[in-house]
C-alpha cells in the first residue's frame, strides 16, 4: 500500500484544526454584532487587524529558521540545528521588544486616523485601551510564532495546529466575554490566553532543545538567519497593506459602521484560506527538505495545488450562492444588494489568493526569495493608487474589485515564474 506523503498528512492535521476558527466565525460574528453593535464590532476588528499586522514585521526570523531546520534535519546535522534554533530565538526576542515599543509609541496616531467618524469620546477612550492590550498581546504572539515555526520545521504539526485553532477561535469570540461598555476587557482576555499558550510552547520546545541559551548563539547562523529572513520579510512588509489597509481606509473614508459590515463577511471569507494555509504549512518544510531537486519539489507542489483546488471549491460555492442571505441574517436588517457583488468578488479574490500563498511558500521553500519581493513591490505600486481611486468613486465595491485585480495579477506572475524554473 502506497504511503501518504508526509506533507499531505501535516496539511490534513492543520486543516482539521483550522476548521474550528471558521465555525467559530459563523457562530460568533452575528452574536458579536448583536452584542456590540456595528461601530464597536468594526473597532474591535481594526484592533485585531493591527494585532496581526505586527506579525509581518519580525524580519522573517520564524520562516527563515523553519526552512533551515527542515533542511538540516534532512541532512542529519543536529549540531547546526541547535545553533540555528537558539540563535533565532534571541534575534526574535530582541525584535519583539523593539517592535512592541514602537507600536506603543505610535498607536494613537493609527487610532486617530482610523476613527474619524461615528465614534464618541467615551468609545474612543475604550478603543485606546483595547489597542494597548492587543499591542502587548501581539508581542506574545511573536514569541509563539517563533516556537511554532521551529516545530513546523521539525514537521510536528499536531500541537501547532491545535494552538492555532484555539487562538483563532478565542479571538473571534473574546468580545462576548466582555461588557459592551468595556470592550478593552476582551483585549485583556486575549493577553491571558496567549500567555498560557506561550507557556505551553515553551514546555514543548524544551523537549527538543532545552531552554534558550545565550552561549549557543552562533555568529555565523545569526547572519544566515537574518539574511534569509530579510528577503522573506521585505515581501512581508508589503503584504499587510493588501490584507488590512483597506479596512483602515474604509474607517477613515466611509465610517466605522461600514467597517463593521465589511468585516462581518470579510472575516468569514478570509478564513476559507485555512485550506491553502494548511497545505502551505505542510508544503514549506517538505520542499525545503528536497530543495536541491526541482523535479521532486515540483511534484509536491502539483499535489498541493490539486488538493487546494478540490477542497477550496466547496466554501467558494457556498459563499457564492448564500453569502448575501447569510449577511442579512447576521445583521438582522436589509442592506444594499450591491453587497452581494462585494461578497462574491472577495470570495473569488481569496480563492485566487490561496494559490498565491502556495506558490509563495513553494518559492521560499526552494530558496527563491527575491521574486516575491519584486512582485509585491510592483503590485503595491498598482494597488495603492487604484485603491484610493476606487473607494472614492465606487465605495466598498471598488475596494473589493481592487483586491481581486491584485490577486489575479499576482497569480499570473507566480504561475509564469514557477513554470519557468
Amino acid at each position: 500500500m502506497k504511503k501518504v506523503p508526509l506533507f499531505l498528512k501535516n496539511s490534513f492535521i492543520s486543516f482539521i484544526f483550522l476548521f474550528f476558527p471558521i465555525l467559530s466565525a459563523l457562530v460568533f460574528i452575528p452574536l458579536n454584532i448583536s452584542h456590540l453593535g456595528l461601530s464597536l464590532w468594526g473597532a474591535y476588528n481594526l484592533s485585531i487587524s493591527f494585532f496581526f499586522i505586527v506579525m509581518y514585521f519580525n524580519i522573517g526570523i520564524g520562516p527563515s529558521v523553519n526552512r533551515l531546520i527542515a533542511k538540516y534535519i534532512a541532512k542529519g546535522e543536529a549540531k547546526e540545528e541547535l545553533h540555528i534554533v537558539h540563535s533565532g530565538f534571541f534575534i526574535n526576542l530582541l525584535i519583539t521588544i523593539v517592535l512592541i515599543s514602537l507600536i506603543l509609541i505610535f498607536q494613537n496616531i493609527i487610532i486617530e486616523y482610523s476613527f474619524k467618524k461615528n465614534i464618541s469620546s467615551i468609545e474612543l477612550n475604550e478603543i485606546k485601551k483595547l489597542f494597548f492590550w492587543t499591542s502587548i498581546s501581539s508581542g506574545i504572539y511573536l514569541l509563539i510564532s517563533y516556537f511554532r515555526n521551529v516545530l513546523e520545521g521539525r514537521q510536528l504539526f499536531f500541537f501547532v495546529s491545535l494552538s492555532r485553532a484555539v487562538i483563532g477561535s478565542f479571538i473571534i469570540g473574546a468580545p462576548l466575554l466582555s461588557n459592551s461598555n468595556n470592550l478593552s476587557e476582551s483585549g485583556f482576555y486575549i493577553f491571558l490566553m496567549l500567555s498560557c499558550i506561550l507557556i505551553g510552547y515553551t514546555f514543548y520546545f524544551t523537549r527538543f532543545y532545552d531552554l534558550p541559551k545565550v552561549k549557543l548563539i552562533s555568529v555565523k547562523w545569526v547572519k544566515n538567519i537574518i539574511n534569509h529572513g530579510i528577503l522573506i520579510s521585505l515581501h512581508s512588509f508589503i503584504n499587510p497593506v493588501f490584507i488590512y489597509f483597506d479596512r483602515f481606509l474604509i474607517g477613515n473614508k466611509l465610517g466605522v459602521d461600514i467597517v463593521g459590515i465589511y468585516t462581518s463577511f470579510y472575516d468569514v471569507i478570509s478564513r476559507t484560506t485555512i485550506v491553502p494555509s494548511s497545505i502551505s504549512g505542510g508544503l514549506f518544510p517538505a520542499v525545503a527538505a528536497v530543495s536541491d531537486s526541482i523535479i521532486k519539489s515540483k511534484k509536491i507542489l502539483i499535489k498541493a495545488l490539486i488538493v487546494n483546488f478540490i477542497i477550496s471549491l466547496l466554501p467558494l460555492t457556498v459563499i457564492f450562492f448564500f453569502g448575501y442571505d447569510l449577511l442579512i441574517l447576521w445583521l438582522g436588517k436589509e442592506i444594499s444588494f450591491s453587497y452581494s457583488y462585494v461578497i462574491i468578488i472577495i470570495s473569488f479574490s481569496y480563492f485566487f489568493q490561496g494559490f498565491n500563498l502556495i506558490f509563495l511558500r513553494y518559492l521560499q521553500g526552494i530558496g527563491i526569495l527575491k521574486f516575491s519581493l519584486y512582485l509585491n513591490i510592483l503590485l503595491f505600486i498598482i494597488y495603492i493608487p487604484l485603491l484610493f481611486f476606487s473607494i472614492n468613486e465606487y465605495g466598498i465595491l471598488g475596494v473589493a474589485i481592487t483586491f481581486l485585480i491584485k490577486n489575479i495579477l499576482e497569480l499570473t506572475f507566480n504561475f509564469y515564474k514557477v513554470n519557468n524554473i
